[in-house]
């Protein structure tokens, strides 16, 4: 929905945050002249987090627009109102800006009203950390790729395929990430420790994996795995991640466990991500 504020009224209901004066190119290819985030005040006193936008040009199709909001979202947004522990977001793209001269008698003061028309696409936190859009220009998801999930029988977890990551300095680790159903930190924490033996042939800790293991044969000095909750539904899901990494000593990558003793809930996870 489109909607006129006046800059007085606008200042009396935020708590304006640190700005970006400078701009900002975006992955979607268009570049935001300038943002700001907010913090507003819903009706029933809660926080909503606020990030305006004012891009610096038309978009080349509407697609591109939602790519650009999508990434504003995902990038900044979502992972600033984790942070701050606010559940309600949004996104105030700014369309133009107004100025209203209001003409008095010659004895009087002129009086100058300057607003700017924003287009308002707002957010809250669903189940399984989906934000979903609840007002403002519905942006189509449809377009968006999202990560595969196979089953693997042998560790009974869903996994996307191996992503190859050739570091800096020469050396390649493997990356994959993990879910399961109603599964704990801890579970998962297992579950993921049978992906990596399936890897590397590891049949006890402290020792370099098997020459003939999958991971041997392709050179590969660690195994990085994320693990996940939940299977990824959405394009604005943040489901919180358990980052376990099975490195090497020296170049060689040995064989080891990881327990997940120390992690905790998912919901802990989640509330860890705050300040």
């Amino acid at each position: 929905m489109t909607r006129l504020f006046a800059l007085l009224f606008l200042y009396a209901l935020i708590a304006v945050l640190p700005a970006n004066a400078q701009a900002y190119s975006l992955k979607s290819g268009e570049t935001l002249a300038d943002s700001e985030y907010q913090t507003t005040f819903t009706l029933g006193g809660g926080k909503r987090l606020v990030l305006e936008v004012k891009f610096d040009s038309e978009a080349d199709s509407s697609h591109q627009r939602t790519a650009s909001l999508v990434e504003i979202l995902q990038d900044h947004l979502i992972p600033m109102a984790v942070k701050k522990g606010i559940s309600r977001i949004a996104i105030w793209e700014n369309l133009s800006e107004v100025t209203t001269r209001k003409n008095r008698p010659p004895s009087l003061l002129s009086l100058n009203f300057t607003g700017s028309t924003f287009e308002n696409y707002d957010f809250d936190l669903q189940d399984q950390w989906v934000w979903s859009q609840v007002a403002g220009p519905e942006l189509d998801l449809s377009k968006f790729s999202m990560m595969t999930f196979e089953y693997d029988e042998t560790a009974d977890v869903y996994r996307t395929e191996l992503r190859r990551r050739d570091l800096n300095d020469g050396n390649l680790i493997f990356e994959v990430w993990v879910s399961a159903p109603d599964t704990s930190p801890k579970q998962l924490a297992a579950k993921a420790n049978t992906v990596f033996q399936e890897l590397s042939g590891c049949t006890k800790d402290g020792v370099p994996i098997e020459e003939d293991s999958y991971m041997a044969k392709h050179n590969a000095k660690a195994l990085l795995v994320y693990a996940v909750p939940v299977r990824y539904t959405s394009p604005l899901q943040s489901a919180p991640r358990v980052r376990l990494l099975y490195g090497h000593e020296d170049g060689v990558p040995y064989c080891r466990t990881q327990s997940g003793e120390s992690l905790g809930t998912w919901d802990d996870i989640y509330a860890s991500l705050s300040e």
